[in-house]
């Protein structure tokens, strides 16, 4: 019944008391076993033994998600840098703390927990040093989550689940060019995609990346000099929509500018749109609308 109620309220009430309402049933159903433990000596034969077997599993899923919540079971890191993307945007370095180290696939994300039995929400992993196991995060505060989170400095120890999804994975298998669509800090599943340039990478990269303002542009002179290295394989197309004057797009990014930019027919691209909730709806909708394959349109949905 908790579950229940906790899928039915998950759009009507805050991420922090959803959560806490998720985690009722693994204190509440070792106390309803104890409780009714006398049950046990009435059952009969098989009956019995099966109760026994829902009283050990209850017990033990409720002692993993405590070691879970308390960060004993995850992996621990230290963060080693913080530096200013803009003036709201903070990307953190995270070093491996012990024997256990992540090994993430690029675009993945994971969970970050700043301190034990605190909130988990999830990153995606912008950036990974496969030598020395050090990734990077990059959050943008919009919340009292990432408020907290910006509060951290070198030396902190955060607790990590992951890695998870497969969000850009076809970037990497696909013979088509790409079509990157960001929108905010959803610049970030894309920097991995981006990088691959530097390894001798040819494939065709067109990034359409919506900000309101100049100021808001995360990564901006990194992906200037990423252009200016790869003039032929990675064509960039900022779009402003707080900015009237702004000599390049303004407003928001639209099917009519995106093909504006394509160099051939709408449905021969790879896409991968990564931003805020109704731009990703609007995006999604006008390429499938305009004959793109849904098998070729590719979202990445946090829906916390």
């Amino acid at each position: 019944l908790v579950w229940l109620m906790s899928a039915l309220l998950r759009s009507k009430i805050s991420f922090r008391w959803w959560k806490r309402l998720h985690l009722l049933p693994y204190f509440v159903m070792p106390l309803i076993f104890v409780h009714s433990f006398g049950l046990a000596n009435i059952l009969q034969g098989g009956l019995r033994y099966y109760w026994y077997l829902l009283v050990v599993i209850a017990l033990a899923l409720s002692i993993y998600r405590l070691l879970t919540a308390a960060g004993l079971l995850k992996f621990y890191y230290q963060v080693v840098g913080v530096t200013d993307v803009t003036p709201n945007v903070k990307r953190f370095i995270l070093a491996p703390l012990g024997g256990k180290v992540m090994s993430p696939q690029p675009g993945q994300f994971l969970y970050i927990q700043t301190k034990r039995f605190g909130e988990t929400h999830p990153f995606t992993i912008s950036h990974l040093d496969n030598q020395t196991g050090e990734l990077s995060i990059t959050a943008k505060s919009a919340g009292y989550f990432t408020q907290q989170l910006h509060k951290l400095k070198a030396g902190d120890r955060v607790f990590i689940t992951g890695p998870y999804g497969v969000f850009t994975r076809e970037a990497y298998t696909t013979k088509r060019q790409i079509a990157l669509v960001a929108g905010g800090i959803g610049i970030t599943p894309f920097l991995q995609i981006i990088e691959r340039l530097h390894g001798g990478w040819d494939q065709q990269i067109t990034l359409f990346y919506g900000n309101r303002t100049i100021g808001d542009i995360a990564f901006g002179d990194y992906l200037n000099d990423l252009v200016q290295e790869y003039p032929e394989q990675l064509k960039l197309v900022n779009v402003l929509s707080g900015e009237p004057d702004y000599e390049g797009e303004t407003g928001f990014v639209s099917l009519e500018l995106i093909q504006r930019y394509l160099t051939e027919q709408t449905n021969s691209y790879e896409y991968f749109v990564c931003g805020p909730q109704v731009m990703m709806d609007k995006v999604s909708s006008a390429l499938l609308a305009a004959g793109v394959p849904k098998a070729q349109v590719h979202m990445e949905k946090f829906s916390l």
